[in-house]
């Protein structure tokens, strides 16, 4: 390729040329000592981060049955969604920031950067491999497609096949650490996806599955949803579900969650320890302090841990709070009409003013 006439990724309108325009890339970063893999992956303190951004990449797809299958050196994800991957996901999966998830305001501002998240799975696997219904490639260097042949193992669905890498111990020790992560998963995982509402797990000889039972109630001209989140056809836990679409884009929702049990056939609003802001799944560096589960779809950094500080994409952001603040109040409204605001309830209520003065999200709840 003739480094002086080359097309820039976004002009590239075939697969080869995304890999030799990716593959010059590498070349040029590597002739001048640019280490990317340590800058683009090592901002990731959990190792098994990736597991969420594979199933963020299915629910994109608009999958609704995802499956993870470990074994003791690789890792099989796998989905039904029926978006099958094009060049343009291809430059998205192997860029650096851009990405084809675009969104909510006048600026076309992603919400989520997919090339930069995907890279989270290159601290397990050094070469991942994708099997969809158009392209089958691998991706050398963190960002350098590359084709590989069809395989009848992996057909019908979207495949990403992660094999482990290291030294014998390196990958028993990151087999564990994907097993602890599974076998572990959180039923809430699925709580807030719209499309998802299955996922599989099969570990070693084991095999378990997290289901989402969403039903649509009205009450006194309120609309909410009762959701069951399932454990292998077992219930661990119910909500009170309340969404809305954003005034800004009306494809993409704010959501709250209030925990329930039943108890002498009545549902009662549970305690619960405040939780994490809800971006798709928890987010560990954003405390709301509230007693009820907030979710929505806020610009966050790279690497998901917290809410992005640029100004446009604060503003936005204080867009989706104020949004989310007047779902909450007509929430309320409808758990008042349904006799369910007990004592209990208004004490877990965001009232105190002192829980953090210097947070937006809580003082907004506060204020409403």
């Amino acid at each position: 390729m003739d480094v002086f006439n080359i097309k820039s990724i976004e002009e590239a309108n075939s697969f080869d040329e995304i890999s030799e325009i990716r593959e010059l890339t590498y070349n040029i970063n590597k002739a001048n000592g640019f280490d990317l893999e340590s800058l683009l992956t090592g901002g990731y303190k959990d190792p098994t981060h990736f597991i969420y951004e594979l199933i963020q990449n299915a629910e994109d797809a608009k999958a609704t049955v995802v499956e993870f299958k470990l074994e003791k050196n690789r890792l099989i994800f796998s989905h039904n969604g029926s978006k099958h991957f094009d060049l343009n996901d291809i430059k998205a999966i192997t860029g650096i920031g851009n990405s084809t998830k675009k969104i909510v305001d006048n600026k076309d501002r992603p919400i989520g950067k997919f090339g930069i998240g995907f890279k989270s799975v290159f601290k397990i696997c050094k070469v991942p491999e994708i099997f969809s219904e158009d392209f089958c490639f691998k991706i050398e260097h963190l960002y350098v497609p590359k084709r590989i042949e069809k395989s009848l193992e992996y057909i019908g669905k979207t495949y990403f096949v992660l094999a482990f890498y290291g030294n014998e111990d390196e990958i028993s020790s990151t087999y564990q650490i994907v097993h602890d992560a599974l076998v572990n998963f959180s039923s809430d995982t699925i709580l807030f996806l719209r499309n998802i509402n299955e996922i599989n797990c099969a570990v070693d000889e084991n095999t378990f599955k997290l289901k989402r039972d969403k039903k649509h109630k009205s009450f006194n001209q309120f609309d909410y949803f009762e959701c069951d989140i399932k454990r292998n056809d077992r219930t661990e836990n119910s909500y009170l579900f309340f969404e809305r679409p954003l005034s800004m884009d009306n494809k993409l929702y704010v959501s709250i969650a209030y925990k329930v049990s039943n108890e002498d056939n009545k549902k009662i609003i549970m305690e619960e320890n405040t939780t994490k802001l809800v971006v798709f799944f928890p987010m560990d560096g954003v405390e709301t302090f509230l007693h009820f589960k907030v979710n929505g779809p806020y610009a966050t950094t790279n690497t998901r841990d917290n809410l992005s500080v640029e100004p446009n994409n604060k503003e936005a952001n204080s867009n989706i709070i104020k949004e989310t603040v007047d779902l909450y109040t007509d929430s309320l409204r409808c758990i008042k009409s349904m006799g369910l605001f007990t004592i209990d309830v208004f004490n877990k209520l965001p009232i105190d003013k002192s829980l953090s003065l210097k947070d937006d999200l809580p003082l907004s709840f506060y204020y409403a």
